[in-house]
C-alpha cells in the first residue's frame, strides 16, 4: 500500500507586514494561503520569529505569537534569534504558542531542555508515525547576546544518529530533522545519517531544495514571502521516500485571512505615526539582502558604518553583515525613521575600542573565516579597506589592510580607536578578539546606531562633499534633484541627502588584481603584505555629536 503525506515548510519570519515589492509576503496572506493551498498538510517552521525586527523591539517577540499560532504548526524549532531577549522571555513566548517547540543538542548542564523544548516529536498522521527532532549549529551559539546559563551544546550530527535510532525504534515511518543551520551543515546532516529522511532547514533566508541521497533537504527563503509544499511518497515496501516539492510565492494578489489583516494593522497603527516619518533621502538604492551584505562590500554598510566612526571621531568603524537586517531593496528617494529601524532592529548601543592593528587583523580574519557562506560575521568597514584570498585556509585570508586617508600600511603594534556594536565588543559572531580590547566609551554611554543614523540624517546641515567614489552627505538645504518622480522637497523638511556608493574597500584578490596595473599585481600574493591605496570615507567636517 503506498504512504503519502504533504508538509508545509517555512523558516525564518520577522515582518508581519506586506512589502512594497513582489512578492510582498504579509503574515495575512500567508496564513491564508498555507490554509488554501494545503489544508491537510503538516506544517513545519525551523526558527527565527521572536527578533530582529522593527515590533519584537517594542514588544519583545510576543506580536508573532497569534500570527504563527495561526499557521496549525505541528513542530518547530528554535532560531538563534528567537533567545535575543533571554530563556525566561522564550519560555514566556513558547508556551503562549500551540503547538511543541524541539530541540535536542542543546541542553542547559543538568541535561533539561533549552526554553520549553523537547528533543523530539512523534506524531500520528493518515495511518503514519512520524518522528520530528530539532537540530541547531555551533556557529550560532555564539551569536547569543544573552545565552542560557550553562548552556551545552552538542555535536548535531552524533545527535541526529541518536535521534534516528531512537524514533526508528518506536516505530516510526518517516523521520524529520527540523534544523535552523546553514546549508552546509543540512548537506552533511542529510549525508551523514543513514535512515534520516527530511531535512527541513532555516537559518539561511534564499530558496532551495534538493536530493541528498536517500535525504531530502528544504530551505523555504524569509519573511512569509515563500513557503514549500512537499509531498513525500512510499509504495508498498519501498525502502526510500520520493519527495516532490512546490515553491509558493506570497504575492499580492492573493486573498488576506481577514483577522490577521485585522490584527496586523491594529500593531502597525500603534508606531506607525513616528516610524512613516521622513528623516533624509538617498540618491542610490539601499540593497540590504542577505546576499548583499554578508558576502560582499555593502553601500548601506560603508554608510552606516562611516556615520557610526564619525559620530564618537573614531580612526576606524567595524559593524559585520548580520547588523543589517530586512533582506530587502530600498529604492533610491525618501527614508523614514521606520526603513532605519528595520534595517538596524537591534537594541544595544555602539562602543569605542582601543584596539592593535594585530587586534583588527585578527577580527578581520573572522570576518571572512565563513566566506562565501552567507554568515552575519562578514564585516561592512570604514576608515580603511583591506583584500583578502578566499583560497586560503579560514584565518589566514587577509592579505592587505590600509588605514587612513594617507593610505598607511596597517601598523601591527599601534593603537586605534574602534567604533563599533556592543554585540561585536562583547565577541559574539566569532569576535572574541574585541573582549581583549579596552573600552574608551563604555556601552554606557554609547547610542544605538539606529539612533545615530536618523541623527545624522536629520540633524546634519552642513556637511562637504566627501572624496569621489564614497559616500556624500549634503545638508538639508540642498536641493533635491529628482532622480525619482516625486513632489521635491520643500526647503523647511528636514533631512540630509545621502549618495552612498561601493567603492572598493573590501575586495577578494581576484577582484583587486583587476582593477591594479599589471606591475603592481605581484604584491598581492604575498601573505600578510600591507600596503596599496586607501578608499575609507573622510569629510572635511565630521558629524556632530548631539
Amino acid at each position: 500500500m503506498t504512504k503519502r503525506v504533504r508538509f508545509v515548510h517555512f523558516n525564518d519570519v520577522y515582518r508581519i507586514g506586506p512589502k512594497d515589492t513582489e512578492p510582498v509576503g504579509g503574515a495575512a496572506r500567508f496564513v491564508r494561503a498555507i490554509h488554501d493551498k494545503a489544508p491537510d498538510a503538516l506544517v513545519v517552521f525551523s526558527g527565527d520569529c521572536f527578533n530582529p525586527s522593527l515590533l519584537s523591539s517594542a514588544t519583545k517577540g510576543a506580536h508573532m505569537v497569534p500570527v504563527l499560532n495561526k499557521c496549525n504548526i505541528v513542530a518547530a524549532t528554535y532560531g538563534n534569534h528567537d533567545l535575543d531577549f533571554g530563556e525566561d522571555t522564550l519560555i514566556k513566548l513558547s508556551n503562549d504558542c500551540n503547538f511543541p517547540w524541539l530541540l535536542a543538542n542543546m541542553h542547559h548542564a543538568d541535561g533539561s531542555c533549552i526554553g520549553t523544548a523537547k528533543n523530539h516529536l512523534i506524531h500520528e498522521h493518515n495511518d503514519l508515525r512520524i518522528g520530528f527532532f530539532g537540530l541547531g549549529e555551533e556557529e550560532w551559539v555564539g551569536t547569543l547576546p544573552d545565552p542560557p546559563e550553562n548552556m551545552v551544546y552538542r555535536d548535531f550530527i552524533e545527535v541526529a544518529h541518536e535521534q534516528v535510532k531512537f524514533l526508528k525504534e518506536q516505530k516510526c515511518d518517516l523521520i524529520v530533522a527540523i534544523t535552523h543551520m546553514r546549508l552546509p551543515n543540512d548537506q552533511r546532516l542529510a549525508d551523514s545519517v543513514p535512515g534520516l529522511d527530511l531535512v527541513f532547514g532555516g537559518h539561511d533566508h534564499f530558496y532551495k531544495q534538493e536530493q541528498h541521497g536517500d535525504c531530502f533537504v528544504s530551505k523555504s527563503g524569509t519573511d512569509f514571502q515563500e513557503f514549500t509544499i512537499l509531498e513525500a511518497e512510499r509504495g508498498a515496501g519501498g525502502e526510500r521516500w520520493q519527495v516532490k516539492s512546490e515553491r509558493i510565492e506570497v504575492v499580492g494578489s492573493m486573498p488576506q485571512d481577514s483577522e490577521m489583516e485585522k490584527l496586523v494593522e491594529d500593531m502597525e497603527a500603534h508606531i506607525s505615526e513616528t516610524l512613516d516619518k521622513v528623516v533624509g533621502y538617498t540618491e542610490t538604492d539601499w540593497d540590504v539582502r542577505a546576499e548583499a551584505v554578508r558576502t560582499k562590500e555593502s553601500n548601506v554598510g560603508n554608510f552606516f558604518a562611516g556615520v557610526m566612526r564619525l559620530r564618537y571621531g573614531a580612526e576606524l568603524g567595524l559593524l559585520c553583515g548580520g547588523t543589517l537586517r530586512s533582506d530587502t531593496v530600498y529604492e533610491a528617494g525618501p527614508i523614514t525613521a521606520r526603513d532605519i529601524n528595520t534595517i538596524l532592529p537591534f537594541q544595544d548601543p555602539c562602543v569605542v575600542l582601543s584596539i592593535t592593528g594585530q587586534q583588527l587583523l585578527e577580527a578581520l580574519e573572522n570576518g571572512v573565516s565563513k566566506y562565501p557562506a552567507h554568515d552575519g560575521r562578514f564585516p561592512q568597514i570604514s576608515g580603511f579597506r583591506f583584500t583578502f584570498d578566499p583560497a586560503m585556509p579560514p584565518m589566514e585570508r587577509v592579505v592587505e589592510v590600509l588605514v587612513g586617508e594617507e593610505h598607511e600600511e596597517l601598523d601591527l603594534n599601534r593603537t586605534y580607536r574602534l567604533a563599533t556594536r556592543y554585540y561585536l565588543a562583547t565577541g559574539h559572531d566569532g569576535y572574541d578578539i574585541l573582549q581583549k580590547c579596552p573600552e574608551i566609551l563604555d556601552h554606557e554611554l554609547g547610542s544605538l546606531l539606529s539612533t545615530i543614523v536618523i541623527s545624522a540624517l536629520k540633524e546634519v546641515t552642513v556637511v562637504k562633499r566627501w572624496k569621489e567614489r564614497h559616500s556624500m552627505l549634503r545638508g538639508a538645504i540642498a536641493a533635491w534633484k529628482g532622480i525619482r518622480p516625486w513632489t521635491q522637497r520643500r526647503p523647511e523638511q528636514e533631512g540630509c541627502i545621502v549618495c552612498p556608493r561601493p567603492d572598493g574597500r573590501i575586495q577578494t584578490v581576484e577582484q583587486r588584481s583587476n582593477s591594479v596595473p599589471p606591475e603592481k599585481r605581484t604584491r598581492y600574493s604575498v601573505s600578510y603584505a600591507y600596503g596599496v591605496e586607501v578608499g575609507s570615507p573622510q569629510v572635511d567636517h565630521p558629524l556632530s555629536s548631539h
